[in-house]
């Protein structure tokens, strides 16, 4: 008795959203832009008046034309029936969130069900665990369809290019450093960044300082750091950000107005939207698993120190095909989230040659890093400098490639511009 309830609910929701759509142009555009698919509809008649409906969303007379596609007298008389089920397109918002609410409703009968087969077969929990969570995140986080037109994809193209020219061109988290911005942008979505280098380098300051860029554009950052406590990265983003020396206030050597720095930057940061996962022993599994439940609630981008530090999820295959997984993993997390990943990585000992300039040869233990970044940073110094330090675009999809001179402050953990001189 209850199903057959439930199952008249669901059609008078879907019959009752259908009429407004053909009542509204408003209301259809609405619904396109939430991505509302066949998929959400239990009827399949409703599904077929829905793309009719789609295929006529540029007519004056939407429900004329759905009605006259069907040429059985009974097919037009339901079609009608579906038409008049509202007198205007008032209660549109509510049939929306009841049609959403039955589609989600849906798809976790159909997890539960997939999860009790896999069960059954037998399947690995870490597998099972990781196909739930993959699925709980596709009803959680709105995503357009998979397969777009090309009129759509143009559309969405031109109205970037529009975007980045009112932005100088910047459409992507800034870096912060106005020679690398130009040549990227800034972070773009769904781009998996890789920078590397040699220890005692700057590798995790660097990756501290793209953080700390990303939520002075209002960004939410979360920060994986596999070699260091949380204590430890916020040190080093309040030395960046207030530019006083953690040192100068452990050995009570700082000044009243250094504290009052130190002490906003603190307070600044208080109001950031950043996270830090301090776990030492993480594979890429749990990575992707905690990231998409931050991306739940909103996340902007992700920093991961760094590459190697990352537990195996099979510590039984070669070691190159590990840091492969890895690679392959965390680009796979910024398409699926959307997002800009960056991934610190070390270079192998021969790029410690002084004054030798780092190749993509020299990402240690694989080639997959190069092969999945869609940009790859190479931090080194010339005589061994921080104040000659050089950023290496070697490796961007979108845009040229080249060097960016910077000096490095360890002792505030900031990236400056190289003095120009005349």
């Amino acid at each position: 008795m209850s199903l057959l309830t439930t199952t008249s609910s669901n059609s008078d929701v879907e019959r009752g959203f259908l009429s407004c759509v053909t009542k509204s142009n408003e209301c259809l555009d609405e619904a396109i832009v939430m991505g509302i698919n066949a998929e959400w509809f239990q009827d399949l008649f409703h599904q077929k008046v829905w793309t009719l409906i789609l295929e006529h969303r540029d007519s004056d007379c939407i429900d004329v034309d759905v009605l006259l596609a069907f040429r059985d007298p009974e097919d037009r008389t339901q079609v009608q029936f579906v038409m008049e089920a509202c007198e205007t397109s008032a209660g549109f918002g509510s049939f929306v969130d009841a049609l959403k609410e039955s589609y989600i409703k849906n798809n976790l009968r159909k997890i539960s069900l997939k999860i009790q087969d896999d069960l059954k077969d037998n399947q690995q929990s870490r597998i099972l665990i990781e196909e739930i969570d993959r699925e709980l995140t596709k009803l959680t986080i709105e995503n357009k369809e998979d397969v777009r037109s090309s009129p759509e994809i143009i559309d969405s193209m031109w109205e970037q290019l529009k975007k980045r020219m009112e932005q100088n061109g910047m459409s992507g988290i800034p870096s912060g450093i106005n020679r690398l911005d130009q040549k990227t942008y800034g972070w773009q979505p769904n781009n998996l960044i890789v920078i590397a280098a040699r220890t005692s380098v700057g590798k995790t300051a660097f990756g501290c300082e793209m953080a700390l860029n990303a939520l002075k554009n209002g960004k939410r950052v979360l920060f994986f750091s596999l070699e260091m406590k949380a204590e430890a990265v916020m040190r080093r983003l309040i030395s960046n950000l207030s530019e006083v020396p953690v040192g100068y206030i452990i050995d009570n050597t700082a000044r009243p107005e250094d504290i009052a720095k130190y002490q906003t930057a603190m307070d600044w940061m208080k109001d950031r939207s950043f996270w830090v996962d301090d776990r030492g022993n993480i594979n890429s599994a749990q990575v992707r698993a905690k990231a998409r439940k931050f991306a739940r609630k909103g996340l902007d981008m992700i920093v991961v120190d760094y590459a190697q530090k990352m537990r195996p999820l099979d510590g039984r295959i070669p070691r190159e095909q590990q840091v492969a997984e890895i690679a392959g993993s965390m680009k796979d997390i910024a398409m699926e989230l959307d997002i800009p990943v960056i991934l610190l990585s070390q270079l192998n000992r021969s790029a410690d040659e002084l004054n030798r300039k780092p190749r993509l040869s020299d990402m240690r233990e694989s080639g997959a890093l190069e092969q999945d970044a869609d940009a790859c940073l190479m931090l080194w110094r010339k005589n061994d400098d921080p104040d000659q330090t050089i950023i290496s675009l070697e490796k961007q999809r979108d845009g040229a490639c080249g060097d960016i001179e910077v000096c490095f402050k360890p002792k505030i953990q900031k990236f400056t511009p190289r003095p120009t001189l005349n």
